[in-house]
């Protein structure tokens, strides 16, 4: 099937595997070399070009490394190589080119794109494995100062395509924008200085080898997704902290901010689908929360002032059946640890100070993981939001609510007036499926490229990076 394609190109196209962030002598080895060089027609050589090829390809499509083997947030599960007569098309199309092959196997989606383009960006920068070393400055530089790493600072960020204009010692207003904008990526208050003992000094000391390495092991978690994605779709960066809706036939798209399961509480790496919202949810306390955190709060009141905090937060005790309602003061909260039997829950009454804000968006998982409002909205002006218990605060509900339900009588106005205010009683909740589900993508993406071309970099609190290049068939 492979033999329209010449032992010749395959090898060229092999060794620009490097634009979908792969090691090219991986697949294409220095001994292969050899022999191209003595016999470019050798029938061994064909063959083993041939059986690289199609790892290449297999790689590209569907990544090297099975998500199924990694950690138990990780929910995706191994792709398989694309059907016979689907692959037979595929190379009839691409009239001999071998690199159109690669180039239609790999995925065709914005987000492997995205990170693609970082790759693009770097990969010629970094031909002897690193960036030009900066030395930290032993002063404060904010902007106006003078000192000789500023010069090779903008070097760096010229190299991630930051807007700087000048390549002199001088701090000014694009040298300050670039720091804060990395800054705020690293989850710091952007303050417009670097200091002596500054996070950026170990972000500028990380080799461009190892940046290109963080590019692969996202470009890897990317292709666990299908190779196209629906028309319209959310997707959640869980590394930068915001949503992004894409609708393709309305060219339209929404993005804002979220708050995500903290590293001991991690927000699963998963594809799901959204299929109802809530109104004025309520709010059953997940396990995990009740024992680590309300419980030790409990412990700590009196007798008499168990009933009073159950009130004042809106919290009631129910059986296991969900149909009764038991005095929380009746029960013995010392005696709870991790190991008991559970024997009730703990519910909040809809309002509008409820954990959950006044909108729920359920997903069809088994783990309990959705997107909701919250009542701490003042968190969203944080850089750090890596704050949650595994679930999704969103920064705009109702914006996303009505975007939702379009095509249904629920229109802004009356989900405005449905939506519980800050002084309103207890409520009920009101439950909306969607006309259709709506695909979500939650991936933990360290790295990304935005339109202007700026490569941006994070932390990976929930190490997934090196656990990925670790089992990595070609790493750089």
């Amino acid at each position: 099937m492979l033999d329209v394609y010449s032992t010749k190109d395959i090898r060229n196209t092999l060794l620009l595997l490097w634009n979908h962030g792969l090691k090219p002598t991986y697949y294409w080895t220095p001994a292969m070399e050899e022999v191209f060089k003595k016999n470019s027609n050798s029938l061994t050589l064909r063959a083993l070009a041939k059986r690289s090829f199609l790892l290449a390809l297999d790689n590209v499509a569907n990544g090297s490394v099975n998500p199924e083997e990694l950690t138990p947030d990780i929910k995706f599960k191994r792709k398989s190589f694309v059907p016979l007569e689907t692959f037979k098309s595929l190379v009839v199309s691409t009239n001999q080119h071998p690199e159109l092959l690669i180039e239609k196997m790999a995925p065709q989606n914005i987000l492997y794109k995205s990170v693609q383009a970082g790759v693009r960006t770097l990969y010629n920068s970094c031909k002897n494995g690193t960036f030009a070393t900066i030395k930290p400055s032993r002063k404060l530089l904010k902007i106006g100062s003078q000192d000789s790493s500023v010069a090779t600072i903008k070097m760096r960020l010229k190299a991630l395509n930051y807007n700087i204009s000048s390549n002199n010692n001088t701090v000014d207003a694009e040298f300050v924008k670039a720091i804060n904008t990395i800054k705020w990526t690293l989850r710091e208050p952007p303050d417009g200085t670097i200091r002596p003992k500054d996070i950026l000094w170990k972000y500028f000391a990380v080799s461009c080898t190892d940046r290109l390495r963080q590019l692969q092991a996202d470009l890897e978690k990317v292709r666990w997704l299908p190779q196209r994605l629906e028309d319209r779709f959310i997707f959640l960066n869980l590394a930068l902290n915001y949503l992004a809706l894409y609708d393709s036939p309305n060219n339209y798209m929404m993005s804002f901010r979220t708050i995500n399961g903290r590293a001991d509480r991690r927000t699963p790496t998963m594809h799901d689908h959204l299929y109802q919202v809530v109104l004025n949810p309520a709010w059953i306390v997940p396990p995990t929360i009740f024992l680590e955190d309300k419980v030790e709060e409990i412990k700590k009141l009196r007798k008499d002032q168990i009933r009073p905090y159950f009130e004042s937060k809106f919290f009631e005790v129910w059986n296991l059946d969900l149909t009764a309602t038991i005095p929380p003061e009746t029960i013995d909260w010392k005696s709870i640890t991790p190991e008991s039997d559970k024997t009730f829950y703990i519910r909040q009454k809809p309002h509008y100070m409820n954990t959950l804000g006044v909108t729920k968006f359920e997903l069809s998982n088994p783990d309990s993981i959705y997107l909701h409002d919250t009542n701490q909205r003042d968190l969203f002006v944080e850089p750090n939001r890596l704050l949650s218990s595994g679930c999704i605060r969103v920064e705009r509900p109702i914006e996303l609510a009505e975007y939702l339900l379009k095509g249904t009588e629920w229109d802004l106005s009356l989900i405005q007036n449905t939506v519980a205010k800050p002084f309103d009683p207890p409520g009920k909740p009101t439950k909306i499926k969607l006309n259709s589900p709506m695909a979500i993508y939650m991936i933990f993406l360290t790295s990304q490229t935005s339109g202007n071309g700026t490569v941006y970099f994070t932390h990976d609190e929930y190490n997934q990076n090196n656990l990925i290049l670790s089992k990595l068939a070609a790493a750089f």
